[in-house]
């Protein structure tokens, strides 16, 4: 059974405005920081389900309503046709037409009341709340064992009131069953046996999946979670309540099917990831039921679809499912922390495109995953034949950022004997921003000396670097973010770039192909070219080499040669965006024959982006 329609009056007593929901389905998340009233709705609702007339009642106002009209029609009847003779009805039959109206009415407003609306009518509408509160687990070895029967089967009761005394009980009896089910003296029906056999597995199953362990025997015939008797394992408040709620599902899978369960801030003491295998589980056994949960873990809100979620403001319930922005706001205060949110989530995505630009200073090698692996060794062993042949690697970190790259190079070489200033001559170049203090410092930590490293002036870049004397220069994340205004003066032959690159020097641009986050770079957007589009921009006309991180197409090092830099010219330029508007329709077209999903919104949505970017560059580069 679910609520299908909530029309609740407002209640100033407990700071609460009128709430109003609909269509509602198996999930209802409320969302709203502490002290908007996510708790105090939670508690209405449920005591407002106790006022639901049951069948039973719908039953009995209807034939009472019947007797009531027809008395009312009687006695109205009669004093008609004593108002006719200039008579009245009696004082006793005045009262009885009084009463019955009054009944009649009591009764209609009854069957009237719609504060909350059900999917279906029921001889009774219970609720159950399924957080934990107790902590305290009792230990099984202190019951006897008809105790431990007793307080096992209490689990079976729909619920989580009687999980902490009963949770290790559950857990023993079922091992205990399975143990005596199996010994080889069993007298037990093959068919018994082996549904007692299916029980204890689908047991330890819920238990490793939730508390990432094995459900073990000892020696002693105790159970053991973590090669510890359950009463020993001294587990965490998180665990305990994780626990609770793995025992409980385990328990009550069938009893909680049609029942409507609350659940009030369930991320207290439970890890994310904890938290969304809880409620997962929870919905997958809620084929007829409904979950309420009242939260502000926005890593829950994340998981599931918005049009579930309704968000709390000062005791006032709204809509938010196509208003995320102010759940986020509301949550986490402002824009600028979503956009803190947003930079954090994006990191991973960024990590790995400064790793895969320092895979792509040595060779053509395929992005990696951590410093122990052969790819990475061989990067290494490249570093130290530099170092024995005397020889340093000269690379220009240009739009620098926050570093990053030169921070991972760090990262991947911090195990071996393997000093970066012998190996490596490292520069950076970026515009003024807040970054510059972090990068500074970063560079200090390995060159002591920044101020011959860092430049955010072409000019003091140009005086301080000998010309054609870099081997490298690398535009990690950047080549997107630069105007196509400025590709004319940025690549030009005695520009920046090619002054400073060897003839056989790398202009190294690495870009995510499919950007993760939108952004508006300069007032056109933002254009990400692919190896087609860049031999049209620098009129290759031969291949060069390019690097695919994962062979996916996403993350990619193109290795443009230095003498191809000065090569671009503005017909160059409108025959790569040319190209890229051409492919961006092909992509949107591709996309929108698919089927729809959250993955193809987003590519729909980057190539879409490239569409509009491209073709706005382009009228703005004709005229």
């Amino acid at each position: 059974m679910r609520i299908t329609k909530v029309s609740i009056p407002e209640s100033p007593e407990v700071g609460l405005k009128s709430i109003s929901m609909s269509k509602l389905d198996k999930l209802v998340l409320i969302a709203g920081k502490n002290g908007a009233g996510k708790s105090r709705i939670l508690e209405k609702i449920k005591l407002t389900i106790s006022k639901i007339p049951t069948t039973d009642e719908i039953t009995q106002l209807t034939h009472n309503k019947g007797i009531y009209q027809e008395s009312r029609e009687q006695l109205t009847a009669q004093e008609i046709q004593l108002t006719r003779r200039g008579e009245k009805l009696s004082e006793r039959q005045q009262s009885n037409l009084e009463d019955s109206e009054l009944q009649l009415r009591t009764i209609l407003a009854r069957l009237k009341w719609s504060q909350l609306e059900t999917s279906k009518t029921s001889k009774s509408y219970k609720y159950i709340d399924f957080v934990p509160k107790n902590l305290n687990l009792k230990d099984c070895n202190a019951l006897n064992k008809r105790e431990l029967i007793n307080h096992a089967n209490s689990m079976d009761e729909a619920g989580i009131e009687n999980a902490a005394g009963s949770a290790f009980a559950k857990i023993q009896h079922i091992q205990d069953q399975w143990f005596n089910a199996t010994h080889q003296h069993s007298t037990l029906a093959k068919a018994e046996t082996e549904e007692i056999i299916k029980k204890y597995h689908n047991l330890q199953s819920y238990i490793d999946l939730f508390l990432k362990t094995t459900l073990e025997r000892d020696i002693n015939g105790d159970a053991t979670l973590f090669n510890l008797p359950l009463g020993k394992t001294q587990l965490s408040d998180g665990q305990k309540v994780i626990l609770q709620l793995c025992i409980a599902l385990y328990s009550q899978k069938e009893k909680l099917n049609e029942l409507i369960i609350f659940m009030d801030e369930p991320e207290n003491h439970l890890h994310p990831q904890a938290l969304l295998e809880v409620i997962d589980n929870l919905l997958s056994v809620l084929t007829d039921g409904q979950l309420w949960i009242a939260t502000h873990s926005i890593n829950l809100l994340a998981h599931h679809d918005p049009q579930f979620i309704w968000y709390v403001e000062d005791g006032e319930i709204k809509y938010s499912g196509n208003l995320p922005e102010r759940v986020l706001e509301g949550l986490l205060g402002n824009e600028e922390e979503i956009l803190k949110l947003s930079n954090f989530l994006s990191l991973p995505a960024q990590m790995a495109t400064e790793r895969f630009s320092f895979e792509s200073l040595f060779a053509p090698l395929t992005l990696t995953t951590g410093p122990n692996d052969p790819q990475t060794n061989q990067i290494i062993q490249k570093i130290q034949l530099l170092r024995n042949d005397g020889k340093k690697l000269g690379v220009l970190d240009f739009g620098a950022g926050k570093c990053r790259l030169l921070s991972t190079i760090r990262e991947l070489t911090i195990e071996t004997t393997t000093s970066i200033p012998d190996w490596l001559e490292y520069f950076a170049f970026d515009m003024p921003s807040d970054d510059e203090s972090q990068c500074k410092a970063l560079i200090n930590s390995i060159y002591s000396d920044a101020r011959f490293r860092y430049f955010n002036s072409e000019k003091d870049l140009l005086e301080s670097i000998p010309q054609k004397s870099l081997d490298i220069i690398v535009l990690c994340n950047v080549f997107h973010e630069i105007d196509p205004k400025d590709w004319l003066t940025l690549f030009s032959k005695n520009n920046i770039i090619r002054s400073c690159l060897r003839d056989d020097g790398t202009l190294l641009i690495v870009e995510d192909q499919l950007i993760p986050v939108g952004e508006k770079a300069y007032p056109n957007g933002f254009l990400v070219l692919d190896k087609i589009q860049f031999k049209k921009l620098f009129k290759l006309t031969n291949d060069y080499p390019m690097q695919d991180a994962r062979n996916d197409g996403r993350l990619r090092a193109h290795s443009i040669p230095a003498n191809a830099v000065g090569n671009v010219d503005s017909a160059s330029r409108i025959e790569a965006i040319t190209d890229l508007a051409e492919t961006a329709k092909r992509e949107v077209r591709r996309i929108r024959g698919e089927a729809a999903s959250y993955k193809n919104g987003k590519l729909h949505g980057f190539w879409v982006q490239q569409l509009a970017n491209a073709q706005l560059a382009l009228s703005e580069l004709s005229n």
